[in-house]
């Protein structure tokens, strides 16, 4: 038979080319339960990427997973921090890097907010940016809509016609890291419980990133509208059933294989720095601060800032095939995708106002996962900023950001 040659109607060409080379994968990595941490890296020393006012660890103060098996990720908001110290909080390095090919699905019932809080889900490369950074989560002090983003060198950009495949707002279409203040080419999601205190009153809910060379799409899922065929028990996933992504980037301005190499999760929580603490952004959702008064002095130094600012996470799975995690850069394996609740694990049981200020703790303290963790030079990441780029244009990075 003998292929005949169709035209396709503008609007349906254009969402096809939008639309996932491949739309099936099969569970590769779960981070659920009991053994969630056993497939990270935790960072120690301060936050040298963002110049955030913490200091990662690994103690049971800051990640642990609770009774009900959901994994809890935190700022400290029981010690108060004497003047010129930071705050402890977490920042976690998946141990598998993954190639195009790749879906990664995160379900959380809680995620942090707060004056000064700074967290983030986001992938990179080894090299920035030069191979690339997906936010797929990032939102800073009390924000209520999640803000999508990819970061490259110059040439990768949005289509300009991204409106035809995505439900959120597009705003600056360069993703060149260079450009716009360092913001990239994001997209603003329109569900207002997508994050901040919407999306926890809400009971939280699901995040999807498809990485793939056809392109980047993210869709984000409201506790009540999360489809049936997401869940943690969940063996694959099938992207056609998701529906219109909140964000699209299309392979055809963004050439996927040369601005992206593998990816790296990074999950974390950071205070102030170049981004949340810049006195325009952080006005944009907390009070006015009035000189000498700073991000640090009025809200690190105090503890009781800080009992909203946690992740609590129900699973975060990895959907791909055999060629999805990187072997040459990767030390996590597939075990992990094996449900195990037996793995020796820190646990606590707490009387939770804010992820808890009156903790017992039980089980094995030695790390999360009963690992032993190495002190680690973090990548420069989410958005590995440049700092005199963004100190210097605050007043841009609102309008290009469109932050409420």
């Amino acid at each position: 038979m003998i292929a005949t040659k169709q035209t396709l109607p503008l609007a349906a060409l254009a969402l096809s080319l939008l639309q996932p080379a491949s739309a099936a994968y099969d569970l590769i990595v779960s981070h659920a339960g009991a053994s969630f941490f056993d497939g990270w890296t935790f960072a120690t020393g301060y936050d040298n990427t963002t110049n955030g006012d913490v200091f990662w660890k690994s103690d049971s103060n800051v990640a642990y997973v609770d009774n009900a098996g959901r994994a809890i990720l935190k700022v400290d908001n029981v010690t108060d921090v004497p003047y010129n110290e930071k705050r402890n909080s977490v920042k976690l390095y998946s141990k598998n890097y993954y190639r195009p090919g790749t879906v990664w699905v995160m379900d959380a019932s809680h995620v942090p907010v707060g004056c000064s809080v700074w967290p983030a889900l986001f992938t990179q490369g080894t090299k920035w940016p030069e191979h690339g950074e997906i936010d797929i989560f990032e939102v800073v002090n009390n924000e209520s809509a999640n803000q999508y983003a990819l970061h490259t060198t110059a040439g990768c950009t949005a289509s300009p016609n991204a409106t035809l495949g995505q439900s959120g707002t597009a705003g600056p279409t360069s993703c060149n890291q260079a450009e716009n203040s360092g913001s990239g080419c994001t997209v603003r999601d329109g569900n207002r419980a997508s994050a901040g205190e919407g999306f926890n009153a809400n009971g939280g809910g699901v995040y999807v990133a498809a990485f793939e060379t056809s392109g980047i799409n993210i869709w984000f899922f409201s506790r009540d509208s999360i489809p049936a065929a997401l869940g943690a028990a969940a063996d694959n996933i099938d992207l056609t059933t998701l529906g219109t992504p909140s964000a699209s980037y299309s392979g055809s301005t963004c050439d996927i294989n040369r601005y992206f190499g593998s990816q790296q999760l990074t999950l974390d929580i950071t205070l102030c720095g170049d981004f949340a603490g810049g006195p325009t952004i952080l006005e944009q959702t907390c009070p006015a601060l009035i000189a000498p008064q700073t991000c640090y002095t009025t809200y690190v130094l105090d503890s009781r800032n800080y009992d909203r600012a946690y992740f609590e996470i129900n699973y975060l799975n990895v959907y791909g095939t055999s060629d999805s995690i990187d072997p040459e850069l990767s030390t996590g394996g597939q075990a992990s995708v094996t449900r195990s609740s037996s793995s020796a694990v820190q646990t606590q049981t707490a009387t939770r106002s804010g992820a808890s200020r009156s903790m017992t703790v039980t089980g094995t303290t030695t790390g999360a996962g009963g690992n032993t963790l190495p002190t680690q030079t973090p990548n420069s990441g989410a958005g590995s900023l440049n700092v005199a780029v963004w100190i210097g244009g605050a007043a841009a990075v609102v309008a290009a950001w469109g932050l409420l």
